[in-house]
């Protein structure tokens, strides 16, 4: 395929591989490039060097491909020199074990055309093992810049269709490669989703690889780079530019810097390091529902978290949590009170346990007659003319206002029906 910049029907992507060593998956990647659907494409190659035979399979495509070999300190140096040479109107980034699916490029530009407030259209993936074989199929989820902050999840950068616009307006030499080395994607969301608009857009346009040669998903590789993320979360809740919410998110950050640690050693099944970040969750302020749920996860594999549950004792809040967790489970019919990032984590669990969310309860009178994730906001006074035989169960989601509506619920004879302090 011939790249043209001017072409007004078709604008310019480009797609840049990042790959060293790849020798058993660059072959399907680069195909996968080559039979889009879309005509004007520009596929830039960053070669780190390969000593394995991945040059020699690269070589058939050198007319079609941009290829530059050279050293660097990683795959983050990789990811610097690869954007810097990218002259498409729009960008994605794969790695050398993942692959786009054929419709993939003009489904990006598509919805980047159709949307055209967002600078970054983020869509789904398949899973696919070392030979290409499909073994799940993962679900994004609408943007939260918090919840990314957090840890708690990060759009699939191979999945992930940016206009040019959003690098040339970032200092890219501020994400050092080096001391960054590893978390070069998740450093760019925080970079770009601090001014820029990231929109989700559901459907399955990528394939991620996971499997026994990947590098990135190893216990080693995660201490590895635990200090690392340690660092960028110090320096994003330090920096001038950063607004002071995001400032006062420091220590749930860091905290959802060892729950993420630990989610990923529990799927490994190296219960024993989930176990020791865990404790150093502790240390900080962690996600009540991750915390919860990773202790269930490691009961159930037969490791003893009595100690864990000791030291949990220190957090007020955590019997009331674990109790509020059982009431869920045993009611269909809920309405959610708070309509912030706990609100919508809430509202997460509630969904993944089959339950049915009538509406939404807030205090603020600006939010009232709007709508949370489709639903109706609606203020307290509304379960005065609501059926509430309907209602099986009132989740506070909020830590704000949560006493006061609590009073609020108990004046209108909801008692039983409180399930209190989830988020």
């Amino acid at each position: 395929m011939i790249a043209c910049r001017e072409n007004l029907n078709f604008p310019l992507v480009s797609i840049y591989v990042v790959v060293k060593n790849a020798v058993n998956t660059i072959k399907r990647c680069l195909d996968s490039i080559v039979l889009q659907d879309y005509p004007n494409i520009e596929i830039i190659i960053q070669d780190g060097l390969s000593t394995d035979g991945t040059l020699e399979i690269i070589q058939p495509y050198k007319n079609k491909v941009i290829l530059e070999s050279e050293s660097d300190s990683g795959i983050s140096e990789g990811f610097h020199k690869a954007i810097k040479r990218c002259n498409g109107k729009y960008i994605i980034a794969i790695l050398a074990d993942e692959e786009l699916l054929p419709h993939a490029v003009s489904s990006g530009v598509k919805n980047l055309q159709r949307f055209p407030e967002a600078d970054v259209i983020c869509g789904d993936i398949n899973l696919i093992d070392n030979e290409g074989k499909i073994i799940n199929q993962l679900e994004s989820r609408e943007w939260n810049y918090e919840s990314v902050l957090l840890s708690e999840y990060c759009p699939f950068f191979c999945a992930s269709f940016f206009k040019r616009t959003c690098f040339d307006a970032m200092d890219l030499m501020e994400i050092d490669p080096v001391m960054y080395e590893g978390y070069v994607d998740w450093c760019i969301w925080w970079k770009i989703g601090q001014t820029h608009s990231v929109k989700y857009v559901p459907g399955v346009v990528s394939n991620y690889g996971i499997h026994k040669y990947q590098l990135s998903n190893t216990v080693d590789r995660y201490y590895q780079h635990i200090d690392v993320r340690l660092k960028m979360i110090e320096h994003i809740t330090s920096s001038e530019k950063s607004s002071s919410k995001v400032k006062k998110l420091k220590k749930k950050a860091l905290a959802g810097c060892f729950l993420h640690n630990a989610e990923r050693f529990v799927a490994f099944d190296s219960n024993k390091e989930a176990r020791e970040e865990i404790i150093k969750a502790l240390g900080y302020k962690p996600n009540m529902y991750r915390l919860l749920t990773l202790m269930s996860l490691l009961s159930q594999k037969g490791v003893d978290v009595s100690e864990l549950l000791t030291l949990q004792i220190r957090m007020q809040m955590f019997s009331r949590k674990c109790m509020a967790l059982i009431k869920l489970f045993r009611v269909k019919d809920i309405a959610i009170f708070g309509t912030g990032l706990s609100g919508e984590d809430t509202y997460q669990l509630c969904l993944n346990n089959g339950k049915n969310i009538l509406f939404f309860l807030d205090n603020s009178a600006k939010k009232q007659g709007n709508k949370f994730l489709g639903l109706d906001i609606k203020s307290i006074d509304y379960l005065d003319t609501y059926a509430s035989p309907k209602i099986e169960a009132i989740v506070i989601a909020s830590w704000s206002g949560g006493k006061q509506i609590k009073s609020q619920l108990l004046e209108k004879e909801f008692k039983g029906k409180i399930i209190e302090y989830l988020a």
